[in-house]
C-alpha cells in the first residue's frame, strides 16, 4: 500500500510518495551504479534495512519559511515544488505529526499578533522562519523564531505563547512531547537563506537531549543532527559494524563531526585517541559537553577540515554537507592518507565527484541508508582503502 497526501505534487517536500518503497529503492540502487560507475562493478551493496511498512512520520525537524499572504497576512510551510513559494501544510506523511501540529499553532499565533512576514525579494519584513525539532527518545521539543535584524516586539510574551502551544502535541509511538525552550535566531542578510548566526534564548533552554545507543546527546538549536527517527539503526549501527575490524586501539579523526555522533560511538567501541574536527561553534560546545557527560574522552578541535592541524590517523571519518568535500577537502584527505576512510555522504553526485578526486583510494564497501524515503536522495556509507604507494587504479 502506498501513501497519499493532499499536498503531493504541489509540495516539494517529497517527490516519490505514491511510488512503493521497493520501487523507490530499486531506482536508488540503479542511480548509485550509474553515478559511481566502474568502482561498483565487482561490489555487492544494498540498503541497511528491510522496511516492513511504507516509511512515514520519521522526520524530526522542520524549518518553515514565513512569507507574505495577501488574504491572511502571512503563510508558512514547505516550499512549492520547484520554487521558493511556501505553501501551508495541513498534513504530512514524512514529518512527525507533533511538528505539523505545532507549526499550525505557531502560524495562528503569528497571525493573531499581526507579525510582519519577510519578503525576500524586497528584503522587507521581520519574521523569516519558524523552527521546531523533536527528540524521539525523550520527547523534548525545541522551538525557534527566525527574524531579520529588526527588534522583535514582545519577545518573551511570544515565547510564552509558543511554549504553551507546544504542550499536548500528538503522540506517536508512545512518546509524549514536552517543550523545553524557545530560541530567537537573527538573520539580517538579504536573500532566501533562513537561519542566521546569532541566537538568544527567550525561554527555557537552547538545546534538547536525545538518548540513543547508551549515549546522551545534547543538540543545540543550530547544531546539525540527523533528522530521521531511526538514524541509529539505519546509519550509525551499520557504520560501526563496517568499521569494527579497524576500530580497536585506532587513532581516529572524525571530520565534520558535529555534536559527536560518530566520535562518541567510536570511543564506546574501544577506539584509541579520537579527534573531532568541526567548525560550527555551538556544535563544538555540544560535542565537548557530550564527551564529558558520557565519559567518552575525545579531543574537540574547532576548525574547518581543510585547515585543521591534525596528524594522519589510522581511520578517517568524513561526513560533509550536501556540497561534499570539495577540492580543498579532497586535498586534505589525500595529504592525510589514512589507511581506512569512511565517507558518509548525503549527496550521491558529490560522492561521485569526490571519489574521482581520490584515485589513491579504492571503494571497498558500500551501503545505502534510506534516511530520505519518498525522495530521490539517499545517505551512503562508503568505506575506502588506501591503495599501495604509486598505485592509481
Amino acid at each position: 500500500m502506498t501513501l497519499s497526501c493532499p499536498h503531493f505534487g504541489e509540495c516539494g517536500g517529497c517527490t516519490e510518495l505514491t511510488t512503493p518503497i521497493a520501487a523507490q529503492r530499486a531506482a536508488k540502487l540503479v542511480a548509485v551504479r550509474e553515478a559511481l560507475g566502474p568502482q561498483t562493478e565487482n561490489l555487492e551493496f544494498g540498503f541497511t534495512d528491510q522496511p516492513d511498512r511504507e516509511p512515514r512520520h520519521d522526520r524530526l525537524r522542520i524549518l518553515y519559511p514565513v512569507q507574505p499572504d495577501s488574504e491572511r497576512g502571512l503563510r508558512m510551510g514547505l516550499y512549492r515544488r520547484g520554487s521558493h513559494q511556501a505553501i501551508e501544510i495541513q498534513s504530512c506523511e514524512l514529518q512527525h505529526p507533533a511538528l505539523t501540529t505545532i507549526a499550525q499553532r505557531a502560524q495562528q499565533i503569528f497571525r493573531q499578533r499581526s507579525m510582519d512576514p519577510y519578503d525576500e525579494h524586497r528584503h522587507q519584513g521581520l519574521l523569516r522562519a519558524f523552527h521546531a525539532r523533536l527528540s524521539a527518545s525523550t520527547g523534548e521539543v525545541l522551538l525557534g523564531v527566525v527574524t531579520t535584524g529588526e527588534p522583535l516586539p514582545d519577545p518573551h510574551g511570544l515565547a510564552r505563547e509558543l511554549f504553551d502551544a507546544a504542550r499536548d502535541l500528538p503522540v506517536a509511538r508512545g512518546k509524549h512531547s514536552t517543550p523545553v525552550g524557545v530560541v530567537h535566531n537573527r538573520n539580517p542578510k538579504p536573500g532566501n537563506v533562513l537561519l542566521g548566526q546569532q541566537s538568544v534564548v527567550l525561554t527555557g533552554r537552547d538545546h534538547l537531549f536525545d538518548k540513543v545507543d547508551g549515549l546522551t546527546f545534547r543538540v543545540g538549536f543550530a547544531s546539525f543532527y540527523q533528522l530521521h527517527r531511526r538514524a541509529q539503526s539505519l546509519l550509525y549501527q551499520p557504520a560501526m559494524a563496517m568499521l569494527a575490524p579497524y576500530m580497536t586501539g585506532a587513532h581516529i579523526v572524525d571530520a565534520y563531526g558535529g555534536v559527536g555522533t560518530f566520535a562518541l560511538r567510536c570511543v564506546r567501541r574501544n577506539a584509541g585517541a579520537v579527534t573531532l574536527v568541526e567548525n560550527h561553534p555551538q556544535a563544538c560546545e555540544d560535542a565537548a559537553f557530550n564527551s564529558q557527560a558520557n565519559n567518552t574522552p575525545i579531543k574537540v578541535l574547532r576548525a574547518s577540515f581543510p585547515d585543521a592541524d591534525i596528524q594522519s590517523p589510522d581511520l578517517l571519518i568524513v561526513d560533509p554537507t550536501r556540497a561534499g568535500l570539495q577540492p580543498a577537502g579532497c586535498a586534505k584527505v589525500s595529504r592525510l592518507a589514512a589507511p581506512q576512510l569512511l565517507y558518509v555522504a548525503c549527496s550521491l553526485p558529490a560522492l561521485a565527484r569526490d571519489l574521482a578526486e581520490l584515485p589513491q583510494y579504492r571503494l571497498a564497501e558500500l551501503q545505502l541508508a534510506d534516511l530520505f524515503p519518498h525522495t530521490a536522495h539517499v545517505e551512503l556509507l562508503a568505506r575506502l582503502e588506501h591503495r599501495p604507494s604509486g598505485h592509481r587504479g
